[in-house]
């Protein structure tokens, strides 16, 4: 849990001139997290220098207007009023909205940070290892979960797709991946055997992850939802082949 008064600066990064006058220099902003819960995500806070330029903007908000964005995060100073525009922060790598492929997910305010693989339509191999199921219902291993999992294929990238009734039980570090076998094990992932899909967006409703396109889904046995922190699995749909 981080408390209100520890702020986190997730990234820094200049953004485009549009709207201010041609004189007035391009601004780097500042987020940070303002407070955590695993049922509702991040608050989020852009800052401009030592000034404020919006006490809070959900995610949904900074997506819409190309500035959402996720890097490694590090502690701040407890000033906000003087944080330094340090090159070290913006040099954390950073990948903006519009290659997250977040926007689905984004739709209900929902402010989970999420770093998705990005999909590219030049990849040759984007449909080879393409594959749609049914609705998988989701297994409770380490948390009580409800709802089902299924893959879908959207003009040739597919997507890992939670559904409405999707809820699962409070942890630390959730993410989204893809295993090979058709049971994940309970305990202690093989790095070999499973792809991150990124963080969970949120703890309920129906949302989506999208697969890179180099991977083959055929070679995969399970959607798995994992527990980073405590490397435990959390639930599972196997995948029918």
């Amino acid at each position: 849990m981080v408390p209100d008064s520890q702020p986190f600066a997730l990234c820094t990064f200049a953004v485009g001139s549009r709207g201010l006058p041609p004189s007035a220099p391009v601004p780097r902003l500042i987020l940070s997290i303002n407070r955590y819960n695993f049922a509702d995500g991040p608050d989020l806070a852009a800052h401009n220098g030592p000034k404020l330029l919006e006490k809070h903007r959900s995610r949904s908000q900074l997506c819409a207007t190309g500035l959402c964005g996720f890097a490694r995060v590090r502690r701040l100073p407890s000033d906000i009023e003087d944080i330094p525009m340090s090159k070290a922060i913006v040099a954390l790598t950073l990948v903006l909205g519009a290659a997250l492929a977040i926007a689905p997910a984004a739709r209900s305010g929902s402010t989970g940070l999420m770093a998705q693989s990005t999909v590219s339509d030049s990849n040759p191999g984007a449909m080879a290892g393409s594959v749609e199921t049914p609705p998988l219902s989701l297994v409770s291993v380490d948390a009580k979960t409800t709802g089902t999992g299924r893959i879908v294929v959207e003009n040739g990238k597919s997507y890992v797709q939670l559904s409405e009734d999707f809820t699962i039980g409070e942890a630390p570090a959730i993410r989204m991946t893809l295993y090979k076998d058709a049971a994940p094990p309970k305990k202690t992932y093989d790095p070999k055997k499973y792809v991150d899909l990124g963080a969970l967006v949120s703890r309920k409703g129906d949302q989506r992850y999208a697969i890179p396109t180099n991977l083959n889904v055929k070679d995969y046995g399970s959607i798995a939802i994992w527990c980073k922190k405590f490397d435990v699995t959390l639930a599972y749909a196997k995948i029918d082949r």
